[in-house]
């Protein structure tokens, strides 16, 4: 029961506005306090009393201990971090992702080997002058245009129509085409061929087939044409 000036159950207007501020006030403070313990470290304070061992919840440093009849104790509200525990089973295998997108091209690979000549085209060609000077080559080979690897010289002396042709490879198991350019006067001319017994030359021989006035019928100087299959 609570008594104002000695009067018992009276209140006046002004206490009437009084007393629930009062009341509200009481709330608040009631409020705040419980929410400063654990304070914001999460520390609990208490006043443990010397004598009988009894202990009681403070709002430490705004509620202190008796230094004569109390000791002031602390601990933390959160215990410390335990050991790891021990390392669980592995889980299931989980389902293939989906397909990544494909990568960009790498870089070219250098040239491979030359191939072989297809069957059936030339393995080479040969065109020489009367002169037994050469006017154009190509290896099928090697699928160059050039003379390297080619030469030819004369079996005999300057007129006697006699060539001897290298290759730059074995050509005695092969198939041989020799055809030889007429000149523009009148007689005709043929050619006759052999294989060498060195395996990469052929021996060629050019001929007249007719006598007139300029030639007697014997061997003659002539441009040749040599395929090779």
């Amino acid at each position: 029961m609570l008594k104002i000036n000695g009067l018992m159950g009276k209140t006046t207007p002004w206490m009437r506005r009084v007393l629930p501020l009062a009341a509200g006030s009481l709330v608040l403070f009631g409020i705040i306090a419980y929410a400063s313990i654990p304070d914001s470290n999460g520390v609990i304070y208490g006043c443990y009393k010397k004598s009988g061992g009894t202990l009681r919840v403070i709002d430490y440093p705004t509620q202190q201990c008796d230094p004569r009849a109390e000791t002031l104790i602390s601990w933390n509200q959160t215990g410390p971090q335990g050991p790891a525990g021990p390392q669980g089973p592995a889980g299931p295998q989980g389902p293939a992702g989906p397909q990544g997108p494909e990568g960009p091209a790498g870089p070219a690979g250098p040239a491979g080997p030359q191939g072989p000549a297809g069957v059936g085209a030339p393995k080479a060609m040969v065109y020489l002058n009367g002169d037994a000077t050469l006017i154009r080559c190509f290896n099928g080979v090697t699928g160059q245009s050039s003379c390297e690897g080619f030469s030819v010289s004369r079996g005999g002396t300057s007129g006697s129509g006699n060539y001897n042709i290298n290759f730059p490879f074995s050509i005695n198991d092969r198939f041989v085409s020799v055809s030889v350019q007429n000149s523009l006067f009148g007689g005709g001319v043929g050619v006759d061929f052999e294989f060498s017994s060195l395996n990469n030359q052929l021996k060629t021989y050019v001929f007249l087939t007719s006598v007139d006035d300029a030639h007697d019928g014997g061997f003659t100087d002539r441009p040749l044409m040599v395929i090779v299959y």
